[in-house]
């Protein structure tokens, strides 16, 4: 439906009511109640819409003043060692690695998104010992430093860490780990949630891996391949590291959102350590040079505190459509990127107060149906992308109530009950908010 003729079907009801333009040629006393009601109706109606219009255009700023290009820089990055990806083996599903992912980085199960029940991964129970791996305790697990663990075992490991390194070496979580890097794809939302997906749940609300538990499975994987390390099986150290960095890149690639895509560049960055310490021992320069560039700028970034290199924001919320469009017609960007984009392009248009009161405007509707054909792989993200393309249609968001924007969300709900227009309400209320 065209734009002018999405607004007149909002306006004509109201106009109408205004002017008394009832069916009846004659007022009777009954009729002219309604009309006189009609007419307060509308009149209290359009009082009420002005208050979210007016919300909705003061609070839109919010959704261009922002950037993940610092996020989406850092994924850009693991490019740089895609090479390390294992050659894909077809008999390794998506739906298979998809269930593999979430036993081995499950997420939680929410009332909107119920996950798939997976059994905990049987971490060792007896930990480090203080004579064991001393110089090497890292708050940021309960193992050794992944830093400098191969350049440590390549010169001299006790027995008691030996044993330990053994243990660790030959845990059940590698089976399915080394099946799941076979993957060419993965499956990530099917393996992860009960389908079908909820039809009004916040899509912000989904649950994703804990960082926690991706920085314990890529540490143990280093402690792993250390063990190879300390018996000279250099080339099983080199695939137990690869086979990690291969489950890595499938995060970046396959799961839905960006965050899910930084955990798995983290992932790549403690185990491309590890693999650097590995080719310097053994002398492997081609291997070496793959991995400076990205070790490099992981460095650099550290040392700025994680800061990108900036980028300068649109100055409107046209701008930032423009990028967002940009970006999702990119096949040269991961999936999880694209994906979040779509999120971002749909709630976009809760800062047009025309396109909240009426709907998202062509170019959105383009890129959602563009996406369907070329994005989506599987049943889970199609879901996905439909319940996106809808989620401004009722998605559950909660302004505080008692305040002023909480008291103007409760004003664009009665006026989306009056005019059938639900997004209306969501995106007040999804501003509301915002700060």
């Amino acid at each position: 439906m065209p734009r002018s003729a999405q607004l007149k079907a909002v306006a004509e009801p109201l106009e109408a009511a205004s002017r008394g333009q009832l069916p009846a040629e004659r007022a009777t006393g009954r009729v002219r109640i309604v009309r006189r009601v009609a007419i307060h109706v509308a009149a209290a109606t359009a009082a009420l819409l002005a208050l979210p219009m007016a919300t909705l255009q003061w609070k839109s700023a919010s959704l261009h003043d922002f950037s993940i290009e610092n996020a989406v820089q850092r994924v850009a990055e693991v490019d740089q060692v895609r090479q390390l990806r294992v050659p894909a083996n077809p008999s390794v599903s998506p739906v298979e690695a998809g269930a593999a992912l979430q036993a081995l980085l499950p997420v939680r199960s929410t009332d909107n998104f119920p996950a798939k029940a997976t059994v905990p991964i049987a971490w060792p129970s007896a930990k480090l010992t203080p004579t064991m791996f001393s110089e090497l305790r890292t708050p940021l697990w309960w193992g050794p430093n992944a830093s400098t663990l191969i350049t440590r075992v390549a010169t001299h490991v006790s027995a008691e860490e030996l044993a330990f390194l053994e243990t660790m070496a030959n845990l059940p979580v590698w089976a399915l780990l080394d099946r799941a890097a076979l993957a060419a794809h993965a499956d990530v939302l099917g393996g992860r949630f009960e389908l079908p997906l909820a039809a009004n749940a916040n899509l912000v609300g989904m649950p994703v891996p804990r960082f926690g538990d991706v920085r314990t499975l890529a540490h143990a994987s280093v402690v792993r391949a250390a063990y190879y390390v300390a018996r000279k099986d250099y080339v099983r150290a080199e695939a137990v590291l690869r086979n990690a960095a291969s489950v890595a890149l499938l995060l970046v690639d396959d799961a839905p959102f960006i965050i899910d895509a930084l955990m798995g560049r983290a992932m790549l960055g403690i185990v491309t350590e590890g693999l650097g310490q590995l080719y310097t021992i053994t002398g492997n320069t081609a291997g070496a040079t793959t991995l400076r560039g990205f070790r490099e700028q992981i460095k650099r970034r550290s040392a700025r505190g994680g800061a990108g290199d900036g980028q300068v924001l649109a100055s409107s919320l046209q701008g930032t459509r423009q990028q967002l469009l940009a970006s999702i017609a990119n096949p040269a960007l991961p999936r999880s990127v694209r994906f979040e984009h779509l999120q971002m392009l749909q709630w976009s248009t809760c800062g047009s107060p025309l396109e909240a009161l009426t709907g998202s405007s062509p170019d959105v509707d383009a890129a959602f149906d563009e996406a369907q054909r070329t994005l989506v792989r599987t049943e889970a993200e199609r879901q996905y992308l439909d319940r996106m393309r809808h989620m401004t249609n009722g998605a559950e968001w909660h302004a505080q109530a008692g305040t002023p924007l909480g008291l103007v969300a409760a004003s664009a709900q009665v006026v989306s009950a009056v005019t059938g227009r639900p997004q209306l309400a969501t995106c007040t209320r999804m501003l509301a908010g915002m700060r």
